[in-house]
């Protein structure tokens, strides 16, 4: 299209603007608020992931402390609940949520009160989004019961069938599946599964336990025969 004078270009221009100004408009100021929301909605994400993470450290750093494993205090107990609870409220939508959980474990091992760190191992296995967490908290629900006797054994079995395929923390899984085999005075398939941790340990310099476990079970065998 050509134009005789610039005053017809100008009548053209503003012919245009107003059919479609407001439309551009409406885009213009669209695309500006999503930059600006997109931009504020990951700072806010960062400083919620941050957040989470220093109450997740304060936790860590109270329940690892020596005397969080001596001689712990009422008034500890209630700042770790306290932290928890925090973390619990305003962050269970982050990770650390569910790493929280295993420290929670640790501090209900602490006070003796199995059955609340049963009760938490269970909600990070049914509940828990992370693989690795869920088969660990698998392994120490087990642990729990084989200590509870012949059928906690039975049911560490159980739980620790659920997991066979998917095994990541092998030494770990292979010894607790030795120890309730062995509580079920099963010792041929104690042995096997101690032979496995130990195969399973290989390169790693601290599983002396382990070896007396495995010796252990071959001595017993011979005095069942």
């Amino acid at each position: 299209m050509s134009y005789d004078t610039e005053e017809e270009q100008l009548i053209t221009i503003k012919q245009f603007w107003s059919r479609h100004g407001n439309k551009i408009l409406s885009v213009v100021i669209c695309l500006i608020l999503s930059f600006y929301g997109f931009r504020l909605w990951k700072q806010h994400t960062v400083n919620h992931i941050s957040e989470a993470s220093d109450l997740y450290q304060q936790m860590a750093e109270l329940i690892t402390s020596k005397q969080f494993g001596q001689n712990v205090t009422d008034e500890q107990h209630a700042s770790f609940d306290h932290l928890f609870s925090t973390l619990e409220a305003e962050y269970a939508d982050t990770s650390y949520m569910e790493y929280a959980y295993l420290l929670k474990v640790k501090q209900a091992i602490v006070k003796k009160d199995i059955q609340q760190a049963k009760t938490f191992l269970e909600i990070l296995i049914s509940k828990g989004k992370i693989a690795d967490l869920r088969i660990l908290a698998t392994i120490r629900l087990a642990r729990l019961l084989v200590s509870e006797g012949e059928i906690g054994a039975k049911s560490a079995l159980v739980a620790l069938d659920k997991i066979k395929n998917n095994i990541t923390f092998n030494l770990l899984y292979y010894e607790v599946l030795g120890d309730a085999w062995f509580a079920l005075d099963d010792f041929k398939q104690a042995h096997a599964a101690y032979k496995q941790a130990v195969d399973s340990a290989d390169g790693q310099d601290d599983f002396h336990l382990l070896k007396l476990k495995l010796d252990n079970t071959v001595q017993v065998e011979e005095l069942t025969e």
